[in-house]
């Protein structure tokens, strides 16, 4: 019986021997499997991937990128103004490099000025003095005055109705009015017979070579001082004075034996026309008289200088020439009274 009990207990002890060397074979082939499986994966980083060379680490707040073409613009809130400086401009986590660059080259080399300029004071500008203005004469009374056509713009069209001339002495458009523009085609309504609204207009070269008047006294320039605003004042001048000798070649060609004479652009009243929105103002009319003289001075063409009856103590159109219109620039009759009158004693040989 215990022979039985000791063969039982050596053949519990030999399972167990051989279950603990199954246990032990496992865990080494387990341990041989990881440590090649381990291997293999070092051995191919090696010679598929090798390591990247060794950099310093930086956070990406410090990553500039240099080359323009990769960069990505930066954005602007849609509440903040576009900013156009040239200083470089920083936010919280970026701070843009300063980049030198060359000046800009420019289309004309920045010379010295000659070392031999002459430095020169600016020149002197006088007053001009004119030798065309009719002087006083004998008055020539109401026979002077039937040898003269009228020629102008509004302010000649009240004639009209404001004095006794006959029709026939009056040129203006039907309108009424003429601006200094084009006057070698420009056209007038030539007074006839017939009533008013029956009259035909022709070309002032036709009005002169059918009627050819002895005087022609010719008024014009005022609408002129609001023309153009978009020229230069050289070109203005120019323009102006191109009309001007315009206006003494029509004479010439179309009717020679005329005798020419230009009168001065009547004053204005500058409150009246600020009032109204015009542009026209009294300091325009002084320059375009005196474009207007120098004109007649070089032609020796004579001019009636009547804006001296006409002007106030300020050098403008006197208030009570001014009361049937008040708008700075029409006369009343007492006005052209006095105009006729300084036509009839600043008489023409």
């Amino acid at each position: 019986m215990q022979n039985k009990r000791n063969d039982r207990n050596y053949r519990d002890r030999g399972r167990s021997s051989t279950a603990l060397s199954a246990i032990l074979i496992f865990l080494i082939c387990l341990t041989i499997g990881a440590v090649l499986f381990l291997g293999g994966i070092f051995a191919y980083r090696i010679v598929v991937s090798p390591p990247a060379p060794s950099t310093e680490v930086t956070s990406s707040s410090d990553v500039i990128d240099t080359d323009p073409s990769t960069a990505t613009p930066d954005t602007k809130p849609a509440d903040t103004d576009e900013i156009t400086s040239d200083t470089p401009v920083s936010d919280a986590h970026v701070t843009a490099p300063t980049i030198q660059t060359d000046p800009p080259a420019t289309d004309k080399p920045v010379t010295d000025p000659p070392a031999t300029a002459p430095v020169t004071d600016p020149p002197v500008v006088s007053d001009p003095v004119f030798t065309v203005f009719l002087p006083e004469s004998a008055d020539g009374g109401d026979a002077y005055l039937d040898k003269i056509v009228f020629m102008g713009d509004s302010t000649t069209y009240g004639l009209h109705v404001y004095s006794d001339l006959k029709p026939s002495q009056i040129w203006t458009p039907l309108s009424g009015t003429m601006d200094l523009f084009d006057m070698t085609n420009k056209s007038i309504a030539l007074p006839s017979d017939e009533h008013r609204s029956e009259w035909k207009e022709v070309k002032i070269s036709e009005a002169l070579t059918t009627v050819k008047p002895e005087i022609l006294v010719v008024t014009l320039g005022v609408n002129y001082s609001t023309d153009f605003s978009n020229w230069t004042d050289a070109k203005k001048e120019e323009y102006f004075k191109l009309q001007i000798e315009n206006i003494i070649k029509l004479v010439k060609d179309n009717s020679p034996q005329t005798k020419l004479i230009f009168q001065s652009i009547y004053p204005v009243i500058d409150s009246a026309l600020i009032s109204s929105g015009s542009g026209i103002r009294q300091s325009r009319i002084e320059t375009r008289n005196n474009w207007l003289f120098e004109v007649c001075e070089k032609y020796n063409v004579p001019v009636l200088k009547t804006e001296d009856v006409l002007k106030d103590a300020n050098g403008q159109l006197k208030s009570e020439y001014n009361t049937y219109h008040l708008d700075g620039i029409h006369l009343n009759p007492v006005a052209f009274d006095a105009v006729l009158k300084y036509v009839k004693t600043h008489t023409v040989k």
